[in-house]
């Protein structure tokens, strides 16, 4: 029997509404690959018709696609499920709420045979249909680093499984967290360190669509919070590599410094009732905080930011170090936090 080359797993839970337009996008950009491929379609407990449909689909294309149907376990367990089932060389997941362009895997396919490359990233379109004028490029790549594995790493997108094709010998050993939100952030860095070649494609070949009622969408909340949990996983993931601490540190402050400001900081600051996630939030961040001010290139760009910042900064890690929560509450206001604490992300030298 011929090698599958390609697994594209599509996990679904309550998408109905997008599941045509997704599953029929995948199809028809396979049928433009001269490769043996395969779809996984895993159901993690939707409610509604989505058996009947995935069972149409199956129905036209029984030898392509493969369902699993379980109780509800999360995006971390359905994509950890696809992985077992699948049997491609490389593998693609596609949420079931995006679609993807016709010559997506005809063109990232062409690269892993030019370049034999462990994984292929590509741009995202940002979708939205209620304002279509809204929609905008959403890079893959930092364009002021040549390097594509450093390039890739360093952009807010990265942690993303859904715009890459990956080798699946890379997940040996490594799955995604079950139990938090951000499971990607948890697992898909530690891929782009494993791997040794990495390309690049500058095309919208994913289409990302804003989805009002999924999970990234929600209010901030304590929730969110396990943005912390994430990021505590990868660096655990990232310190067990064997890579030189030059390279953990360069990818941990990488990792840190925009969601600690930008994803953190500032949704807290902008909550109406912040007491409780403050409170959370400090015993959360504590020791990925007390690791981050050892880190040679955290440290240099505080220092990069001027006098004050350097001090803000450590008036802020004391606060949160001594529980002071009060404080921490004071420094959260719009006037205070922008002059005095938030820091402006900029890439080091790769």
């Amino acid at each position: 029997m011929d090698q599958v080359e390609l697994s594209v797993i599509i996990p679904v839970f309550n998408t109905e509404k997008y599941f045509k337009r997704c599953i029929e996008s995948v199809i028809n950009s396979i049928k433009k690959v001269n490769i043996k491929s395969e779809i996984i379609v895993i159901n993690d407990g939707s409610t509604g018709n989505i058996n009947e449909i995935i069972e149409e689909y199956i129905s036209k294309y029984e030898n392509q696609i493969r369902y699993v149907s379980q109780l509800n376990r999360g995006r971390g367990a359905s994509r950890n499920v696809g992985i077992l089932e699948s049997k491609g060389k490389y593998i693609s997941f596609v949420d079931s709420d995006d679609y993807i362009d016709e010559n997506m895997y005809i063109k990232m396919f062409s690269k892993i045979l030019d370049e034999k490359s462990d994984i292929v990233i590509c741009d995202f379109e940002n979708i939205d249909y209620d304002n279509p004028k809204e929609n905008f490029r959403l890079e893959a790549k930092n364009v002021n680093i040549k390097d594509n594995k450093w390039g890739c790493f360093d952009v807010l997108i990265m942690p993303s499984c859904c715009n890459k094709i990956i080798k699946k010998e890379l997940f040996s050993g490594i799955s995604f967290p079950e139990h938090i939100n951000y499971e990607d952030l948890a697992t898909i860095p530690l891929l782009l360190l494993k791997a040794k070649h990495i390309s690049y494609i500058n095309e919208m070949l994913y289409k990302y669509v804003q989805n009002k009622n999924s999970v990234m969408h929600e209010k901030f909340n304590l929730n969110q919070l396990n943005l912390i949990d994430a990021l505590d996983i990868i660096f655990d993931r990232i310190d067990g590599l064997s890579e030189p601490i030059d390279v953990k540190e360069k990818a941990q402050y990488m990792l840190f410094t925009r969601r600690y400001y930008e994803n953190l900081l500032e949704n807290i600051m902008n909550c109406e009732n912040k007491e409780i996630l403050i409170e959370k939030f400090c015993d959360k961040i504590k020791i990925l905080q007390k690791k981050m001010y050892k880190n040679y290139y955290f440290k240099k760009q505080i220092s990069s930011q001027g006098f004050i910042k350097k001090i803000g900064n450590r008036l802020l890690y004391k606060a949160i170090q001594n529980n002071n929560y009060k404080l921490l509450e004071h420094y959260l206001k719009k006037s205070i936090y922008y002059k005095f604490f938030a820091i402006r992300y900029t890439s080091i030298d790769c």
